[in-house]
Order: structure tokens, then C-alpha cells, then sequence
């Protein structure tokens, strides 16, 4: 029994390393984030508009040149794109109405009521580079999201 002490811990130790070593978000301890803040980076740059408080994301970015604002859906960690079912997102920008259409995509098999992209194309982008607005409401796997205000960007 001696002999399997050594191995016993060995294997201990291993298990209560484990789940650390595996961690997606193991960060040295000066690195770990304030508590309420978000480490996460949007993919496309964007500005991030939290819906449930870090539950899932939108992702908004202007092209100023093509007049286009493109809003993407995300996961909690802004890691995965969400399809969802809506064919529209109403948008409010400096309290005027606007609307996202729901944006098809051959390269990643999305579809007008099955897509994560949503995007307007007017030429008030062209020259509103900042604005408040109101999105939604949004469905997010089953999960209705009341209308979110936000700063741009």
C-alpha cells in the first residue's frame, strides 16, 4: 500500500488541477476582470449591446461608405454566432424609427427567419457616425428580450 501513495496523490492532485487547466478563462489572478466587467471582444469590432445582463449580445458596426449598419446576434461569451427567427429587428436612432432585415448567407447556410445578421442600408449612416438608440425586442433561443437602449459607439 506503501508503493500506491505516491501514485494516489499523483492522481489527487491531478483531478484538483484539472478543472483549471481545462478552464476556457483561466487567468492569472492580476488578470482576472473587475466583478460586472465583460473581458470579451466583439469578432467584428463593433459595438456590443448586452441583452440579460451578459445572457446573449448584439453586435453593431456602421460602414459610413456603403451607408449600411450591420447588427450580428451572439452567445453570452461573443464567441458564437445565434440564428434566430426574426425577419426584422425596429431600430430607433436619435428617436427616429428605422429597421434591420434579416440578411441571408449561401456561405453559412442562414436563411430570412433562420440568420444571426441583420442589417439597414440608408443614407443617414453615411453621416451619423454617433447616435442613442433603442433595439428590439428580440428573441434569443425562446428567451424574449424587452426593446435595450444604447450609445453608438
Amino acid at each position: 500500500m506503501t508503493r500506491c501513495r505516491p501514485v494516489l496523490a499523483a492522481c489527487a492532485a491531478a483531478l484538483l488541477l484539472a478543472p483549471a487547466a481545462c478552464s476556457r478563462r483561466s487567468a492569472a489572478p492580476s488578470e482576472a476582470p473587475a466583478p460586472g466587467s465583460h473581458k470579451d471582444q466583439p469578432p467584428h469590432g463593433g459595438t456590443v449591446i448586452d441583452l440579460g445582463q451578459d445572457l446573449d449580445h448584439l453586435e453593431m458596426l456602421r460602414d459610413p461608405d456603403a451607408g449600411t449598419l450591420t447588427v450580428w446576434v451572439l452567445d453570452g461569451e461573443m464567441e458564437e454566432f445565434i440564428r434566430i427567427s426574426q425577419s426584422s429587428l425596429p431600430l430607433e436612432w436619435n428617436g427616429h424609427p428605422a429597421v434591420l432585415h434579416a440578411v441571408a448567407s449561401s456561405a453559412t447556410g442562414e436563411t430570412v427567419g433562420d440568420t444571426s445578421e441583420f442589417q439597414l442600408q440608408a443614407d443617414w449612416v453615411k453621416h451619423t457616425p454617433a447616435f442613442h438608440g433603442r433595439i428590439g425586442p428580440i428573441t434569443v433561443h425562446g428567451t424574449p428580450f424587452a426593446p435595450v437602449t444604447f450609445e453608438f459607439p
